[in-house]
């Protein structure tokens, strides 16, 4: 019977240490997690600021593309003006 005690306070005493082992593995995994999610928002923050950096250089080279062809086109409307 002593040996059946002793058994049983054995396994309680492992069932402690494996819960334990468990909280702190799952401790680990959270915070493995949020790393994960803070490298996520991270690359997602550049990836924003790269395509709005790349977004103002394409509206910057429409803008003075557009400024040449206006300029152009006033030219060309005064040429008529100009022959008279």
């Amino acid at each position: 019977m002593k040996d059946v005690f002793e058994e049983l306070e054995a396994e309680v005493a492992q069932n402690v240490v494996d819960r334990k082992h468990d909280a702190i593995e799952q401790k680990n995994l959270l915070i493995a997690n949020d790393n994960l999610i803070a490298e996520c928002l991270s690359k997602e923050v550049f990836s924003v600021a790269r395509n709005s950096e790349h977004n103002v250089a394409q509206f910057t080279d429409m803008h003075v593309a557009n400024t040449i062809v206006e300029a152009r086109c006033l030219v060309l409307e005064a040429e008529p003006a100009n022959l008279c």
